[in-house]
């Protein structure tokens, strides 16, 4: 949008412009949306969907791209699409770091877990949030996130 080069859509949690986003969960047999309207400091559920994925296509994934216009259709104008992967393509694990700071724990975390995960660190998006913080030992806890590049790459490609 134009306002974004000179304005943020949002300060910390005030959306200073509407959006309206359509957020996606899809399943082995469902596909399920919800739009959400965020103004101000509100956020206020407008729809939600649940399709059936066509049965008559051959494959999961043409099942998807055939299902996935007809919900977007249904949900009307949106600014934004959010979507997840399934839980079984992501490794989480958590961790207590002598840290606590995000910019500091974002230069370790890739040595921290690259020895936890069943695939290389380098075919992996890592993300964490930071749990907890103990100020006297100067540690936090964080949980991290990884996924294959591959799983994503598939996954956006059904949009």
């Amino acid at each position: 949008m134009i306002q974004d080069i000179f304005l943020p859509e949002k300060i910390r949690s005030y959306y200073l412009f509407r959006q309206r986003v359509v957020g996606i969960d899809i399943t082995k047999t469902h596909i399920y949306g919800s739009l959400i309207v965020a103004r101000g400091s509100t956020i206020t559920i407008e729809k939600q969907l649940s399709l059936s994925l066509n049965a008559d296509q051959a494959s999961y994934e043409e099942r998807i791209i055939s299902t996935l216009p007809s919900l977007c259709e249904q949900m009307g104008k949106f600014d934004h699409i959010v979507t997840a992967l399934t839980s079984g393509m992501v490794v989480f694990k958590e961790l207590r770091l002598p840290f606590t700071t995000r910019d500091k724990i974002r230069l370790v975390i890739h040595f921290e877990v690259a020895p936890l995960l069943p695939f290389p660190a380098h075919e992996a998006e890592i993300d964490f949030i930071i749990t907890a913080v103990n100020q006297e030992e100067k540690s936090a806890q964080v949980l991290v996130a990884a996924a294959q590049k591959k799983h994503i790459a598939e996954h956006l490609a059904l949009f």
